[in-house]
């Protein structure tokens, strides 16, 4: 029964192994721990991998019972690197992958073995082009964007989310500066680089100031922001009000 079983995953994996003699040494490694008891220590492993390049019909060991065998620790991630070694193309790359992943564990492999699959795994990386690099994303309908706009003003009239947003805004109330950070502030204002000049000069100018010929006027309640030319507002006075949230004691 055994054999017919190893027999069968042969022949199913004719089409992404190659033969040599790392996959005897597989085979091998499968074979004798379908004839003995389940160790101690195991790891279950898939006979015939489950990565979409490789065997994902069989992914399910309870639909696929025969492709499930219970391996040591050490035997796991042998035949994980086994596979990196009968395989080749996307095959490969998506085993190297499987052994990166498997190779995280501390206690499951040790620096040399850690090495050689970060090297693997970065030597599969390298010229794989990313295939959304470059590429737009998808363009929305008409109707999703008028569904979208109807949830976001559905979701931003209610009040408790109006008051969160209102909290966010205030952030969190600052801490008390100590004399040595105020020092070191001090000291940086003082010691600027030629660069950091020209960035303080140039935001003086009116192309690049946003706030530049206005000024702040503020009734108690809201703040607005007028060209200094322009007459304050009825009941206005220049200013700005910040509002601090609430403590609760």
């Amino acid at each position: 029964m055994i054999e017919e079983i190893i027999l069968n995953a042969k022949q199913l994996s004719k089409s992404v192994f190659i033969e040599n003699k790392y996959s005897r040494w597989y085979w091998n490694i499968i074979q004798k721990a379908q004839i003995r008891e389940k160790p101690q220590k195991s790891e279950r492993h898939h006979i015939l991998p489950k990565g979409k390049l490789m065997f994902p019909q069989f992914q399910s060991l309870k639909l696929n019972p025969w492709n499930g065998v219970h391996l040591t620790l050490r035997e796991h991630f042998l035949c994980h690197l086994f596979l990196t070694k009968m395989t080749v193309g996307e095959a490969k790359r998506s085993c190297v992958y499987g052994l990166m992943r498997f190779s995280t564990g501390i206690d499951k492999c040790n620096s040399r073995q850690y090495e050689k699959a970060k090297t693997l795994f970065r030597d599969a990386r390298r010229g794989c082009p990313n295939p959304l690099k470059g590429k737009p994303g998808r363009k929305w309908s008409d109707e999703e964007k008028a569904l979208h706009s109807i949830r976001m003003k559905d979701a931003m009239s209610k009040a408790e989310t109006k008051k969160r947003c209102s909290l966010a805004k205030l952030g969190k109330p600052g801490h008390k500066p100590t004399e040595q950070h105020r020092a070191a502030i001090s000291y940086a204002q003082k010691n600027l680089t030629p660069i950091q000049r020209k960035r303080q000069s140039d935001s003086k100018l009116a192309e690049k100031n946003g706030v530049f010929g206005k000024c702040w006027v503020t009734n108690g309640e809201t703040t607005l922001l007028i060209a200094k030319s322009d007459t304050i507002p009825e009941g206005y006075r220049h200013g700005r009000v910040v509002k601090k949230a609430s403590q609760t004691t």
